[in-house]
């Protein structure tokens, strides 16, 4: 039993071995050969189970991995993005701070006298102001300068309220339009929208295809009147060419589309440039502007894009950052091919430690154990040599113990079946015997039988008497107890019906209460509402007086304030006649008193307007007086209408103390009804349920006596049985 599998097969090729035997152990070394598919069974089962929550683990690692690239992506395209946006909001600041600067120029107080107008024309007219519009020369000069000493200004130009138009460019000779009015431009609106603003319009293509946006403002004279607008038209050649040399990456790029949708800047397709997102056939970019999501994917020239969204707060553009996928994925594909690289290498060198081990720790021991069991089927009941302490010491052991077991088992076996054969022999002649007694025995029995019989036959008579006697009795009690049943059924309902009136005049008794309860509350409520309203009243009444003496000193101080209307009135006559007079000396002077006239019909305007706004200050006074007189009149009447309304509700308070008086004797005899219709209600109940319980006694005194009647029946039935088995016994006996 300790060889070998090589020592089998080294056993057939020795000659002095039979061959039968030889034969033999060929076959169970094969079949050990063969088994050694439990160990790729083994690894593989093994295998499976590490390849699982490994794969598991190297899907979750990948996509995790890939999702740290595109959240990095995303986060540092957003930052350059938005460094983008600061610089082009940096420049539209610029370009608002110097058309502010040029509305404000002390020049721009000439606007209004600017004649050179385009409204009237009926062909083209050069932009340049008019040979007699000294205003407008003056002007444009201020818009050349601004012009020459900002490259990327391309027209500066202004317009006043009556039309009047004068505009500097770089191009020769330039002409506006037939009937070209700026009140009409959308520039024109958005500046006069809010004057105390700059705006800049959006983005448009000039007519030699360059990108443009024009900067405007509303100019105001000394007062805050709007006199016309300043505006400058921009090129956007800059900004096109930074979007162009911002580069995400080697493939990445940027692409600039307006809060409307129009594309300003695509370095990728140029010609999309000043087109709809949504007519340049990339339904996922378009979809991507139209989400406001802040990534998403896209696709050009057939390459996949990941996409990053930046909305500028201070220009409402969008700034699409986007970058080819595969390029994305670069250090993503290389990492999870490291990854998968270490798992693999580590999953062979786990399966080729596990197909050693298992060869050493359970291939080997199979193999023993299989060629023992062998020998025990061949009728050899040997034992292992065991040197191990582990699972397979135990199955060993147990191995040992078995054929140990076997071996004494077999030895049992035989000894029994000998015994038994001896006992067989002795039971045939015990037989014989039985055989002999059983027919004495039967003539015995059928003399006994005969008697029996007849003492059964007598005992059976009497028993069926009895048993109709009981029948009967059984019926009676049934019919009886159905008729109590029905009685009974009848005086519960009539109880419950009771019971339900007597429970409807108990919740009515309560409603009742309640009801009484909610009025009391009520008039108590109403009667605290009262208190408080007369000393509303009260208060009313005072704050009125107090309203009456304020509008008196109100009146007072009105006629006072008319007096000194009046002197300034006067002052204003008087300086009105000082200007006249000093006018008229300044005339007499010549042109050395012209200086002076000036200064005298400044002050002669100034007394009129002085004149003019104390006539309305006048006028104001006069109505703050009449309205006063009759604020105090109102006042007067309100005062007593006040003291009428205290009195009446101090009469009503006084009602409302009656009805409160009423309403708590009231209550409390309904609550004593209530009282007494819920006790009369808990003791009908209680009768209900003795009714209940008496029909459920009769109940089962019925059923009782059904049963006690159907017992009775089969009992008849087998007192009738029994006879016939008698008669027929005693047939038998005959």
């Amino acid at each position: 039993m300790s060889k070998s599998v090589p020592e089998l097969y080294d056993g057939c090729n020795n000659s002095n071995v039979s061959g039968g035997y030889c034969k033999q152990n060929s076959t169970l070394a094969k079949g050990l050969v063969m088994n050694r598919s439990i160990s790729l069974k083994l690894m593989l089962g093994i295998a499976a189970i590490i390849i699982i929550p490994m794969g598991i683990l190297f899907a979750l690692t990948s996509r995790g991995i890939a999702t740290l690239s595109e959240e990095s992506f995303a986060k540092s395209a957003i930052g350059e993005l938005r460094q983008v946006s600061n610089v082009v909001t940096a420049m539209f600041d610029e370009y608002k701070l110097n058309v502010g600067m040029l509305a404000v120029d002390p020049l721009m107080a000439q606007l209004p006298q600017m004649t050179t107008s385009h409204v009237t024309a009926t062909e083209p007219t050069p932009s340049s102001p008019d040979a007699g519009d000294t205003a407008g020369k003056a002007l444009d000069a201020v818009f050349r300068l601004y012009r020459e000493t900002h490259p990327s200004y391309t027209n500066v130009y202004a317009g006043n309220m009556e039309g009047a138009f004068v505009l500097n460019s770089p191009v020769s000779g330039k002409t506006q339009p037939s009937g070209y009015d700026p009140r009409k431009r959308p520039w024109w609106g958005m500046a006069v929208s809010d004057p105390a603003k700059s705006y800049i319009t959006s983005a448009y293509k000039s007519t030699d295809g360059q990108p443009m946006v024009s900067a405007c403002r509303a100019v105001r004279d000394s007062s805050g009147k709007v006199t016309g607008v300043a505006a400058i038209d921009i090129t956007l050649g800059t900004l096109t060419d930074l979007i162009k040399n911002v580069h995400i990456g080697r493939t990445g790029f940027v692409i600039l589309v307006q809060d409307d949708g129009v594309v300003i800047s695509d370095p990728k397709t140029p010609q999309h440039n000043f087109q709809k997102i949504d007519s340049i056939g990339n339904d996922a970019l378009a979809a991507l502007f139209k989400s406001g999501a802040a990534t998403g994917e896209a696709v050009f020239s057939g390459k996949q894009y990941e996409a990053v969204v930046y909305n500028s707060p201070e220009l409402k553009w969008k700034f699409i950052g986007l970058i080819e996928k595969s390029e994305l994925m670069e250090p993503v594909n290389a990492a999870v091919w490291q990854f998968a690289t270490g798992m693999l290498a580590s999953l062979i060198g786990i399966c080729i430690g596990i197909w050693v081990l298992a060869g050493r720790l359970i291939i080997t021991p199979l193999k023993t154990v299989g060629v023992f069991l062998k020998d025990i089927s061949a009728g050899v009941y040997g034992s292992l040599a065991n040197r191990r302490v582990d699972e397979i010491g135990v199955i060993f052991e147990s191995l040992n113990s078995m054929s140990a077991t076997l071996k004494s088992n077999i030895s049992e076996i035989e000894a029994k079946t000998v015994e038994a054969q001896q006992q067989a022999d002795a039971a045939n002649a015990a037989t014989r015997e039985a055989e002999a007694a059983r027919l004495h025995a039967e003539r015995a029995k059928a003399e006994g039988m005969l008697e029996a019989a007849r003492q059964l036959e007598h005992m059976v008579q009497m028993l069926h008497q009895e048993v109709s006697t009981l029948a009967s009795s059984s019926e009676d009690i049934r019919e009886a107890t159905l008729v109590q049943r029905q009685r009974i059924h009848e005086t519960a309902t009539a109880m419950e019906e009771m019971n339900s009136t007597v429970l409807e005049v108990a919740k009515n008794a309560s409603h009742a209460a309640a009801q009484g309860t909610d009025a009391r509350d009520k008039a108590n409520q109403g009667a605290e509402v009262v208190g408080r309203s007369l000393e509303a009243m009260r208060a009313s009444e005072q704050k009125a007086l107090e309203l009456r003496e304020a509008m008196g000193d109100l009146d007072k101080q009105a006629h006072g304030i008319g007096a000194i209307m009046t002197t300034i009135e006067d002052i204003a006559d008087q300086t009105n006649l000082l200007a006249l007079n000093a006018a008229i000396e300044a005339a007499r002077a010549g042109e050395a008193g012209r200086g002076f006239a000036v200064v005298a019909d400044e002050v002669r305007k100034l007394a009129e307007k002085t004149m003019h706004a104390t006539k309305e200050v006048s006028d104001s006074i006069l109505s703050i007086q009449r309205v006063a007189g009759i604020n105090v009149q109102s006042v007067e009447e309100a005062v007593q209408g006040l003291d009428h309304a205290s009195s009446l509700a101090g009469e009503s308070g006084a009602a409302l103390g009656d009805i409160v008086t009423s309403t708590n004797q009231s209550a409390g005899q309904i609550q004593s009804i209530a009282t007494a219709a819920e006790q009369q209600a808990a003791t009908s109940e209680e009768i209900n349920k003795s009714i209940d319980e008496i029909n459920a006694i009769a109940g089962q005194t019925d059923e009782r006596a059904e049963a006690s009647l159907q017992a009775t029946r089969r009992l008849e039935d087998l007192a009738l049985s029994l006879s016939g088995l008698i008669k027929e016994l005693k047939d038998q006996s005959s």
